[in-house]
């Protein structure tokens, strides 16, 4: 990097520092503007002129929510964020070229986290696309990484430039009109022609496990949905367009494809109801960022910190869409497969997992409604627990959870049927349905390469087994409990767990087998 470059990115990351300290929202996105102006100028000096398009459009974006958008007149002093941010960028100078771009992404999620008003969290995401901009810079990019850093504020602006009150009033004049009925019949339609499509079309190997077992999800979404949510069209267009991107995220070889179609997929989840859960919104575009930041760093230089953003990336993704928490972990299976991981990034990945499931095992010792999506995050990082063991058998008890957790997580969506009963009681491990068998071949990899976590592993997963015993029995007839739609997902898993022919058995364990 030259002397001019350097200038620019240190300019970067003073603008970012700046952003944090200033309490006036004018002074942060003149701060902002400089910002994206040395972006700028170091992508056109590095031959990367398409990632000028990344910090003029975050300029433009922002401009816009400001325009539209009551601002408060000062905004609250956080010492302790400023502390931290002054911190971060300290420690990240000592990580040479890729410290500056490092500094700047964490400034910008520092300031996410402390702003609260959505036009100052808005301006944070596009100083976060800066910041991988910035590191597109300094390594070989993928083409789609200008798309990439483009896509990152988007679904923000969206939601406060637009506001997603208009999609709830789009929705209400549709159902108005009686097109509630054939919108269920259309998205169920074309959840079905995604699911042929994963049959038929030749895709990779953990592709053409994981993709049909999602479509088929996401036929059974449909078709629950088709009664249980007359009213809500605009929900079934998002949700149509979710599964859609999903199945591209886990089909697609391009490691920036399968990002882009990840954060379309959590758009599709989030944006109609972004102003009720901001702060997820939020977390869920931070997420992605970090996870952006370690993808396209891992490949040019394996580092710690490129791991702890794809595994925080990832966790913090899930956690906001529990929906994406099997596709994300598909992707790091796969990833674990194909290349070797650094020895010093095991324990990282163990760290990250372990924390995610004793957070969900609090979680439901204190709530009492959302169980499933709870369940679901348990389960998925007890499977990333495995993954992280780094050992060929942990790859394959992980890959058998997340068949059983996609198929069990299908089931529990039928709504108070004795399948659905059953089918939470599965996602938290209950003998001998769901996810069990699975849960039964990770504690016996874990017991035989990490056998100290088998006492953390056990006290997370009280809480997890006490969540799936039914409070009640739910009263309906017995032809409505016979012809539940859950009974059907349960059969397959039941049958998978128990019943799986050894041929499968040792496809799967060749397909996971990867470098050891």
């Amino acid at each position: 990097m030259t002397a001019l470059e350097q200038g620019f990115a240190g300019l970067a990351l003073a603008a970012g520092l700046a952003m944090l300290c200033t309490r006036q929202f004018r002074a942060a996105f003149i701060f902002f503007a400089a910002q994206s102006a040395s972006v700028a100028a170091m992508a056109v000096l590095g031959g990367q002129a398409l990632l000028v398009l990344a910090p003029a459009a975050g300029v433009v974006a922002v401009r816009l929510a400001q325009s539209r958008t009551r601002l408060p007149p000062r905004a609250e002093s956080q010492i302790a964020g400023l502390a931290a941010g002054a911190i971060l960028a300290a420690l990240c100078l000592s990580r040479g070229e890729a410290g500056i771009p490092l500094a700047v992404v964490l400034l910008a999620a520092v300031l996410a986290a402390v702003r609260r008003d959505p036009v100052t969290q808005l301006l944070a995401l596009a100083a976060m696309g800066n910041g991988i901009a910035l590191a597109g810079c300094l390594i070989a990019v993928d083409d789609l990484l200008p798309l990439a850093c483009l896509a990152l504020p988007l679904p923000m602006a969206a939601s406060v430039i637009g506001g997603p009150e208009s999609l709830v009033e789009t929705g209400g004049r549709w159902a108005r009109r009686d097109a509630a009925a054939w919108l269920g019949w259309a998205e169920l339609a074309g959840a079905a022609v995604l699911f042929g499509a994963a049959l038929i079309v030749p895709l990779g190997a953990l592709a053409s496990v994981f993709a049909p077992l999602i479509a088929f999800e996401g036929v059974m979404r449909a078709w629950i949905a088709r009664t249980v949510e007359p009213n809500r069209p605009w929900r079934r267009v998002a949700s149509l367009l979710q599964l859609g991107f999903v199945l591209l995220a886990v089909c697609a070889t391009g490691q920036i494809l399968s990002w882009l179609a990840l954060t379309a997929a959590a758009t599709a989840a989030l944006l109609p109801n972004a102003a009720e859960h901001r702060d997820r919104t939020v977390l869920a575009f931070i997420g992605a960022g970090f996870a952006l930041f370690g993808t396209l760093t891992l490949p040019a230089e394996p580092s710690l910190t490129g791991y702890l953003g794809l595994f925080a990336g990832y966790a913090m993704l899930a956690a906001s869409v529990p929906d994406l928490a099997i596709p994300l972990l598909v992707l790091l299976l796969r990833s674990a497969a194909q290349t070797g991981w650094l020895q010093a990034a095991e324990p990282l990945g163990v760290g990250v997992a372990l924390s995610a499931l004793l957070t969900c095992s609090a979680l439901l010792i204190r709530r009492r409604h959302g169980r499933a999506d709870i369940l679901l995050l348990a389960q998925a990082s007890i499977a990333g627990l495995a993954i992280a063991t780094a050992q060929p058998d942990g790859r394959f008890a992980a890959c058998v959870l997340l068949i059983l957790l996609s198929l069990t997580r299908t089931a529990s969506r039928t709504a108070g049927e004795p399948a659905a009963l059953l089918a939470l009681a599965g996602l938290a491990g209950l003998p001998p349905v769901g996810v069990f068998p699975g849960l039964v071949l990770v504690v016996l990899t874990i017991g035989g390469h990490a056998p100290w976590l088998l006492l953390p592993l056990a006290l997370a997963l009280i809480p997890v087994l006490l969540a799936g015993l039914p409070r009640r029995l739910p009263a309906v007839s017995l032809r409505e409990a016979l012809l539940s739609a859950g009974w059907l997902p349960l059969a397959f898993a039941a049958l998978f767990g128990l019943f799986a022919p050894l041929d499968l058995v040792r496809w799967l364990a060749a397909v996971t087998m990867g470098p050891s």
